[in-house]
């Protein structure tokens, strides 16, 4: 697509390596050569590899940090597979409403952190599959936020040619922290 195209003239085609559901921001990597494919696919498939999420939540998650394990649906077929979400929380913003937490995930399950954090009580805001469709109704005209707030923030990884852990970050986009703005002012 649009990435493919503005590298035509180089002597590489970047390929995607994961994907995000399409109202999260964030982290997204990309291969360079065709022939490292696999390798850097790998890393995704290694459990050494960790992602970090920000997400911000309704009301506020009791413990304040865990660890969810509620099997999920596999990608393909019906089967129910593990998967694991530890959370935390970093905020408990004014009126205990909605909290700012930090998801980490070795597993990429479909939909994992939404389906986990709303199976614990606390979807995250505006998540019109797994969400509150008032408190996000409401949510939405409060804060003028189109799209739900979750950011993949962080990964970490052994990087598979260096050997070397590597990690790579991606700051809170302007949407996003213009939502936690409006909380300093309440």
């Amino acid at each position: 697509g649009k990435m493919q195209r503005q590298f035509d003239a180089k002597d590489f085609s970047p390929y995607i390596l994961h994907r995000l559901d399409y109202a999260t921001s964030g982290l997204v990597l990309f291969g360079k050569y065709s022939r490292d494919r696999a390798k850097l696919e790998g890393i995704f498939g290694d459990e050494k590899t960790t992602k970090t999420y920000i997400a911000l939540v309704k009301g506020l998650p009791y413990p304040p940090h865990g660890v969810i394990t509620k099997k999920l649906r596999a990608r393909t077929g019906s089967e129910l597979v593990e998967a694991v979400t530890s959370y935390k929380v970093t905020k408990n913003l004014p009126g205990k409403i909605v909290s700012l937490i930090e998801a980490v995930i070795t597993t990429g399950r479909h939909h994992q952190i939404r389906q986990h954090l709303a199976s614990i009580g606390n979807p995250i805001v505006l998540d019109d599959q797994y969400g509150d469709k008032n408190f996000n109704r409401k949510f939405r005209i409060t804060f003028r936020i189109g799209r739900q707030f979750l950011h993949a923030a962080r990964l970490q990884f052994l990087h598979p040619f260096t050997q070397k852990e590597t990690i790579i970050e991606a700051p809170l986009p302007i949407d996003l922290q213009n939502v936690l703005k409006k909380f300093e002012h309440i």
